[in-house]
């Protein structure tokens, strides 16, 4: 007579370690697409932050941005320093002193923050009389890209906003 055996066998445990195997490594890809989207987001904010702050910058400085100090097209690259640093603990400026330094400031961060970064900042006076201003900030997506298993990416955030 046979005794009743209990227990697994060797084949049974074999599925089972491939079965929870193949389970983990989709669970690992699962968690790299959420780590590059997550990346790509984190760009995407730094962009709008930074063309904030820029906007906010010329609102305190009101006659700058009307004259024209902040107009920049920037496409990249080393950033000089201004001849006079603006900071609050230095000497007064002027408003065309303040924008350049404002400008190297905002510049210095999106150089830190955004790959690839580039800008464009423009003041319009409108029909109505008042004063329009356009921010708009380009990085390049190499996250999304990625992620996508597409090319490269080039993201543009604009922001307008009468001062």
């Amino acid at each position: 007579m046979r005794k009743n055996i209990s227990g697994f066998s060797l084949l049974e445990v074999l599925i089972a370690v491939v079965v929870v195997s193949l389970g983990m490594l989709g669970v690992g890809a699962a968690l790299v697409t959420v780590h590059r989207t997550t990346a790509s987001s984190y760009l995407q904010q730094q962009s709008a932050q930074l063309a904030s702050d820029i906007i906010e910058r010329m609102r305190q400085n009101v006659s700058g941005a009307q004259l024209g100090d902040y107009d920049i097209a920037y496409t990249g690259g080393a950033v000089t320093a201004p001849a006079v640093m603006c900071d609050p603990t230095g000497a007064a400026c002027t408003a065309a002193q303040q924008a350049a330094y404002d400008l190297w400031q905002w510049l210095n961060g999106m150089n830190t923050l955004l790959p690839g970064a580039s800008a464009n900042v423009a003041v319009a006076l409108t029909g109505t009389g008042s004063y329009e201003a356009t921010v708009t900030v380009s990085y390049n997506d190499a996250p999304a890209a990625t992620a996508l298993k597409s090319a490269a990416t080039r993201n543009t955030v604009q922001l307008e906003t009468l001062l």
